[in-house]
């Protein structure tokens, strides 16, 4: 994807303006102390300057013979306390920046970290919304701390260039004049270059996110098994180098044509200074400058050719970050999944049923309706299977019942009520659920299990009783520190489970939380058959009173549920009970037959291996 879309001078003043409250929100005292700090070491270079040319001209008054030599040491004294003074205050200064800078990353982080938990669900499906969320989240609190940086020399930059103009336009206004011309190309030539990086860094996102893949793969451990069985390095290796020479030639040559668009600004500074030197040297000639005076004006101009070049250089530093940190303020402000509302919701309660009208969705940008025209009712307390082939919209069905995605047209209702018309948090806190693609986290078995509801991870007998609930107690108890066993080998004490031991520690976190509405995705997708059976019969006796809602392919589970929905290409195309659904011999029959026979036939060739034998 390339970028396209120019970012006006007026919304990177708005970036700008915005990053200051959040600054001042961070540490205002720190603030302010470390601005006057930057307000004193501003006024030190020119306050030097004049110390050297009076030094310089007591010095000169006292070789011709002048009883000068008190006055002499009096200014180099004061040159001497000058320099402890600008040491010391540096290194406040840099003490205050130092606790600005971990106040800011942490605030930073932390908006972003409570903003992504604030985000519709579709958000992380979405290729462009989840490559901004990568360029927020990997690097943007340093980008915060860069401005915080940059804006401070800058203030120190500015007053610094301000006084020395106006000492060079007592001496003489053409010199103020040529220095403030002499700051224009340098400036729009960094502003340019810094427009030009935030574009190829928006330009090179996807391609180093795919890099950082790749690159994860060959070093990590989730695929080391098939890296060396598959002998993969090479191929991933291959395909690692072009993505990474691609990206890195690019910025080589806008690094090369950056530096020498710096070079032709920077060689018009020194020979303007050449010749403001030269026309110094003739004033002094002219008996106009004493040589105190030369030595100041020189080191001034100096001077300011260094502040030129270093304030424009941080003011496209700043142009550039402003852009980048409108890709935060924008993830900031997306729309949140449940906005707040003045209105007062209800709290969730289901004691009687709940129904889907006319259910629709879709994918955000796409055209095409993963549900259409959906409508059911379920009964509080009974166990809701949802089958149907893969892509028929089963997971999806059932993360709009639990107000995961907000449908197109139609409506869920919990008693009656829209779940738009209900408190999220309550909600939330009545569902707990297993999905497909659960988490493996690498944390202790008990925060593993006790992730769901952690208020009370720390009661061990709650944690052992959803361990047993999953079948999973005896592995938790024969590890040496137990519930607090590291479930990672990387770390010192940690242990590797099985795929299927994973699932069952994700079921003893859906149990954990006992909600009253279970959501149970593919639940013993990765168990052996015998922990399968056990697992639906204790499940059978676990799940009375509670609603729940289950996605199976293995059909024979669904004997336990009281209700089917039969989903094919996003349609309700039939529902009931086992027997009813078998009976009208439609396509939940068909696909149980297939299944069956499928067993079977896997039954009558294992007899007869063996009778041959």
């Amino acid at each position: 994807m390339t970028v396209t879309k120019k970012t006006s001078m007026a919304e990177n003043l708005n970036t700008l303006i915005r990053i200051i409250p959040l600054l001042w929100r961070t540490s205002p005292g720190r603030l302010t102390l470390s601005c006057t700090c930057y307000a004193i070491l501003a006024f030190i270079p020119l306050a030097q300057i004049w110390i050297v040319k009076e030094t310089v001209n007591t010095i000169t008054k006292v070789i011709e013979g002048h009883n000068e030599l008190q006055m002499a040491l009096l200014l180099l004294l004061l040159q001497f306390l000058l320099m402890i003074g600008s040491d010391a205050i540096q290194s406040i200064n840099e003490y205050l920046v130092v606790h600005l800078k971990q106040r800011a990353a942490f605030y930073i982080d932390e908006q972003i970290a409570i903003k992504a938990s604030h985000l519709p669900l579709v958000f992380f499906d979405k290729p462009e919304y989840y490559d901004q969320l990568q360029r927020v989240s990997q690097g943007m609190a340093f980008r915060g701390l860069t401005v915080i940086s940059t804006l401070m020399q800058l203030l120190q930059q500015a007053l610094t260039l301000i006084w020395f103009i106006i000492y060079l336009a007592r001496i003489d206004v053409w010199f103020a004049i040529v220095m403030i011309l002499l700051f224009v190309p340098s400036l729009i030539v960094n502003l340019k270059i810094g427009q030009r990086r935030y574009a190829q860094m928006m330009n090179q996102t996807v391609a180093e996110r795919k890099s950082n893949y790749v690159m994860g793969l060959m070093t990590g451990r989730s695929a080391a098994k098939e890296m060396k069985l598959f002998r993969l390095t090479p191929f991933l290796l291959q395909k690692w180098k072009h993505l990474y020479w691609k990206n890195a030639n690019e910025k080589a040559a806008l690094t090369k044509q950056s530096e020498t668009s710096r070079f032709l600004a920077q060689l018009i500074i020194i020979l303007s200074n050449m010749v403001g030197v030269a026309y110094i040297v003739w004033m002094c000639s002219n008996g106009d400058l004493s040589l105190g005076d030369y030595v100041a004006l020189s080191q001034a101009f100096i001077t300011t050719q260094a502040v030129i070049q270093s304030a424009t250089y941080n003011l496209s530093l700043m142009y550039e970050e402003s852009l980048f940190l409108k890709e935060l303020f924008l993830f900031l402000d997306f729309p949140e999944e449940h906005p707040h509302q003045e209105q007062s919701l209800a709290p969730f309660k289901l004691n009687h049923q709940i129904e889907v009208r006319d259910l629709c969705f879709s994918y955000p940008s796409s055209e095409v309706q993963r549900l259409r025209n959906i409508s059911f009712k379920i009964q509080a307390g009974q166990t809701i299977a949802i089958v149907g082939e893969n892509g028929a919209g089963k997971s999806t069905l059932a993360k709009c019942l639990v107000g995961l995605y907000q449908p197109c047209s139609g409506s869920v209702l919990i008693d009656g009520i829209p779940i738009a018309n209900i408190d999220n948090v309550s909600m939330k806190a009545n569902i707990s659920a297993i999905f497909q693609d659960f988490v493996q986290y690498q944390f202790s078995i008990r925060e593993n299990i006790g992730l769901s509801h952690y208020e009370q991870m720390d009661s061990d007998h709650l944690i052992y009783s959803a361990a047993h609930k999953a079948d999973i107690e005896q592995i938790a108890s024969s590890f040496k520190h137990g519930l607090d066993t590291e479930l990672d080998p990387i770390f010192e004490g940690g242990q590797e489970l099985s795929y299927g031991q994973w699932q069952k520690i994700a079921l003893a976190r859906a149990f954990f939380k006992d909600a009253p509405i279970m959501l149970l995705d593919e639940p013993t997708a990765a168990v052996d058959p015998i922990s399968e059976a056990y697992f639906y019969e204790r499940f059978a006796e676990l799940a009375k009173g509670k609603t729940t809602l289950m996605i199976s392919h293995r059909l024979a589970s669904c004997k336990i549920a009281d209700h089917i929905l039969v989903l094919k290409n996003g349609e309700l195309i039939e529902q009931g009970n086992h027997d009813a659904l078998i009976a009208l011999n439609g396509e939940y029959a068909n696909m149980f037959d297939l299944q069956a026979q499928w067993y079977v036939n896997e039954q009558g060739e294992e007899e007869s291996v063996c009778s041959n034998a």
